[in-house]
């Protein structure tokens, strides 16, 4: 027993077993192998089944002990390095083959889009083919109205002229108001 403790600081083993939906008997199990800090049998209890205690601090911000594995037999130093190899290549297996089903998934993306690209550089082959025959139809055209243009012009600039020398002919008429006060 803890001297002191406040019974309200500690949970017991089947209070843990229901906050974290595991059994009593695997609660006891994690307090005997130490995982839970600060854990202790109260030894106040009269029975022979002393109630374990274990911090709510431990329960509610646990800090996270995991068993690795757990040996049923002694090991000599060489069996757990194999041991260990064996389990370190395994891990690095699993995640290869997930690192290699994510790098088929980039290939296949990428080809897509390299695919995509190209479809881009013919349109716009295509379209630059095609904006380079508007372009050459739109200048043809531009030069045709040009020589249109040049002919109105010189009709108009006629025209005009026309009108002036008809207006120098024409005797000025005074109005009213310039009769009446001169001008």
């Amino acid at each position: 027993m803890v001297d002191g403790y406040q019974r309200d600081d500690y949970y017991t083993a089947k209070e843990v077993a229901e906050i974290r939906s595991i059994s009593k008997q695997a609660v006891i199990e994690g307090c005997k192998r130490g995982q839970y800090d600060g854990v202790f049998q109260d030894q106040s209890y009269l029975g022979a089944n002393k109630p374990w205690l274990i911090p709510k601090q431990a329960v509610d911000n646990p800090v996270m002990i995991h068993d690795v594995a757990v040996l049923k037999k002694e090991m000599s130093p060489m069996e757990i390095k194999n041991l260990l190899a064996v389990i370190v290549s395994e891990a690095v297996s699993g995640a290869m083959e997930g690192i290699q089903e994510e790098l088929s998934t980039v290939k296949e993306q990428l080809e897509k889009v390299l695919s995509e690209n190209e479809n881009l550089k013919k349109q716009i082959s295509e379209g630059q083919t095609e904006s380079q025959t508007i372009s050459k139809s739109f200048h043809q055209q531009l030069v045709e109205m040009q020589g249109v243009s040049a002919s109105q012009t010189e009709e108009l600039k006629k025209s005009l002229a026309e009108i002036g020398s008809r207006l120098e002919r024409k005797p000025e008429k005074k109005g009213i108001f310039s009769k009446l006060f001169g001008g």
